[in-house]
């Protein structure tokens, strides 16, 4: 059966349907959890860029170009690192080098 449009009226469903999906507000984010994290900051692509912890310890994430986390940092500024990941050409996690809050590499697993 065909509507007035040309479109079969499944196909008029299906694409009110897509239309509907995207346009509501919808996110699996988590905002905060209570007594641990303030609140959560997120990129446009929806990964998570800041921590906002309640003892104050916050952590800024930077990601690679495959969206693997490639480091972490107790600051804004992203001057002070506090883990470092490696992976190799296929993805996998080499190494993870975690650092004090000097920034002196203490071990690497």
């Amino acid at each position: 059966m065909f509507a007035p449009t040309g479109l079969a009226i499944n196909d008029a469903l299906y694409v009110n349907k897509v239309e509907l999906f995207k346009s509501q507000a919808r996110s699996n984010a988590f905002a905060s959890v209570s007594g641990y994290v303030n609140a959560y900051t997120y990129n446009a692509i929806g990964q998570m860029v800041g921590q906002d912890n309640v003892t104050g310890a916050d952590l800024y994430v930077d990601y690679d170009v495959t969206g693997k986390v490639s480091a972490v940092y107790s600051n804004a500024a992203k001057t002070i690192v506090t883990t470092k990941y490696k992976y190799d050409d296929r993805g996998f996690r080499l190494a993870k080098e975690t650092y004090n809050s000097t920034g002196v590499l203490q071990f690497t697993t």
